[in-house]
């Protein structure tokens, strides 16, 4: 039975932005659509995928946050817990947020989970080419994202698909002016 003062997820974009970040920082197990389904009615949601059988997402009054199995903690599930949960936080900071939306920025859920997943691949690329600038534990779970993809280049391509996806959902003017920009800036 859900918390009486859990996160109401009934938006499909913000439960569809849930999930981005548990794939993008936990490799989440393939059951999204199961997820979805049920998003609006759980108080723990079991996400596997690099946390093991263990891994959860939970829903309760202070918000959303991932967990594990003590016994299954590492460095690096603790640094991608701790990632999953700061994303969470700042999702639903977002989602909650009563601030008028800057101009040209929609406040889509799904668009902030895309550069939310941007933000993170640019951080485990500076964590994978700069180690000596990073703390250790981002730079094993920075790796291990990388790994779960085979090689860089696919990550780089599954995040840049979220993001044409999450661009798509602008309107036809606000894309014009974002292809405008990114050209005029690559010139």
């Amino acid at each position: 039975m859900p918390d009486a003062n859990a996160v109401a997820i009934t938006l499909p974009a913000f439960c569809a932005a849930v999930w981005t970040i548990l794939d993008a920082t936990c490799h989440a197990g393939p059951d999204r659509y199961g997820f979805a389904a049920t998003a609006g009615a759980f108080s723990e949601w079991r996400v596997q995928g690099a946390l093991g059988f263990g891994g959860k997402i939970r829903n309760e009054a202070r918000g959303l946050h991932v967990t594990c199995y003590r016994e299954d903690e590492t460095p690096i599930r603790l640094a991608m817990i701790a990632e999953a949960n700061r994303l969470l936080a700042a999702l639903l900071a977002a989602h909650r947020a009563a601030a008028p939306t800057p101009p040209g920025l929609p406040k889509q859920p799904e668009i902030i989970a895309a550069l939310t997943a941007s933000n993170l691949a640019l951080d485990d690329w500076t964590h994978t080419y700069a180690p000596e600038l990073c703390g250790g534990r981002h730079v094993l779970a920075s790796k291990d994202r990388i790994a779960f993809w085979g090689v860089t280049l696919a990550y780089i391509a599954k995040v840049r698909r979220d993001n044409t996806a999450a661009l798509a959902m602008l309107a036809p003017s606000e894309q014009t002016a974002n292809t405008d920009a990114a050209n005029a800036t690559q010139s």
